[in-house]
């Protein structure tokens, strides 16, 4: 009779935890912050990096057209100025093999990784697309790109209310030049964790998880004017892989105008070949 007391005793706790028993403790409430202060949090964070500067070092991994695996490292520079301006740099030992860059007017990719045949691919920004972008490697707008790596502040550029996603990031959408963007930020601290760019109708193009935040000193690297994420981890759809950059010693300092001249730095490279993406192309009317 006790054995059966109990088994009877077992078989109601069971069934008032299926049931939903009223004294089963709720899940806590998640709040979120307000707007204000996501927006304040991260602009903050990046309102003095008007004139940025760093170290990178990239890693590609992935498969390449016939599905077998590859991996790629190199060393360079990212710079950046407001309205878009950016400036990457990537070679091995000291050496530069190629420049991507973009200003107001003009988006560009310089290889010189062959010394028998140094060229530049660049475009107009007012007749840039998707197409056009992803013949330079870019998943996003040229001027996105500091976007991607959480360089940019949000703003007034914020569409609609912050919102919880499904892994309890905070998530908020903000305007981006093909259609909108996706910055999700911890919860508590309000870093900047991930990015994400979408087109306009909401397809994705390209996400960042954002990691190892770091100080952003003065133009000799000495005290702390901002923080911007040291990790990024990029993917993008139809790519068995990911681009891993990290960045090193960031500084606000100024930068040479040349970085962001792709006339200039044509000459700089002896570039002779020039491939205009705006131009038809020979014996293709289209």
């Amino acid at each position: 009779m006790i054995g059966a007391a109990r088994g009877c005793g077992l078989l109601a706790v069971v069934l008032s935890l299926l049931a939903g028993c009223t004294n089963t403790p709720k899940p806590e409430a998640r709040e979120l912050p307000p707007t204000g202060s996501i927006v304040e949090a991260h602009d903050g964070r990046v309102a003095a990096l008007g004139s940025f500067w760093a170290r990178a070092s990239v890693r590609v991994e992935g498969r390449d057209a016939v599905g077998s695996r590859f991996s790629e490292q190199g060393e360079g520079h990212v710079q950046s100025e407001r309205a878009g301006r950016v400036a990457i740099t990537l070679g091995k030992l000291g050496e530069v093999y190629f420049a991507l860059g973009s200003n107001e007017d003009r988006y560009w990719l310089i290889d010189v990784s062959d010394s028998s045949r140094r060229v530049i691919v660049s475009g107009e920004q007012s007749s840039v697309t998707p197409e056009k972008a992803a013949a330079l490697g870019l998943p996003v707008h040229p001027r996105d790109i500091p976007l991607l790596l959480g360089l940019n502040p949000i703003g007034d550029a914020i569409i609609g209310d912050p919102s919880f996603n499904d892994r309890g990031q905070i998530v908020v959408q903000i305007e981006a030049r093909w259609g909108r963007a996706e910055f999700r930020f911890q919860p508590g601290t309000l870093d900047l964790i991930g990015t994400a760019a979408y087109d306009a109708d909401g397809t994705l193009l390209a996400d960042a998880t954002l990691s190892r935040h770091i100080g952003v000193g003065n133009e000799v690297g000495q005290g702390t004017l901002g923080r911007v994420p040291g990790k990024a981890e990029i993917r993008v759809p139809g790519f068995d892989g990911f681009v891993r950059m990290v960045l090193e010693d960031p500084r606000v300092r100024p930068i040479n105008p040349t970085a962001f001249d792709p006339e200039r730095l044509r000459r700089a490279y002896r570039v002779r070949e020039a491939i205009d993406l705006d131009q038809p192309i020979p014996g293709n009317p289209g």
